[in-house]
């Protein structure tokens, strides 16, 4: 939707754009220390559910929320991309 339609609302956060947004930025060179690719991560550190999985609601449709898999890999890579995955089997 456009910010001029009247129904426009700010969209809550969510795992696919803030993952793909840490990518985009990493792949064209912005260091991993940058204040918004820090502020990105600690958002998707905190919003990472117990599954493991971040949650992304379907634009689509109510009934099969599949982008909650891009929700998930996007995410994975931007912590893979700026060295915070954690070790396998060490929680934090």
């Amino acid at each position: 939707k456009l910010k001029a339609e009247p129904e426009f609302s700010d969209p809550p956060g969510d795992g696919h754009m803030t993952g793909l947004a840490i990518v985009v930025l990493r792949e064209n060179g912005t260091p991993a220390s940058d204040a918004q690719i820090q502020k990105g991560l600690a958002w998707l550190k905190v919003n990472q559910r117990e599954s493991g999985r971040w949650w992304t609601r379907s634009l689509n449709t109510d009934s099969w929320h599949f982008i909650t898999y891009s929700g998930t890999a996007y995410p994975l890579l931007a912590l893979q991309m700026c060295d915070e995955l954690p070790v396998a089997g060490v929680r934090p």
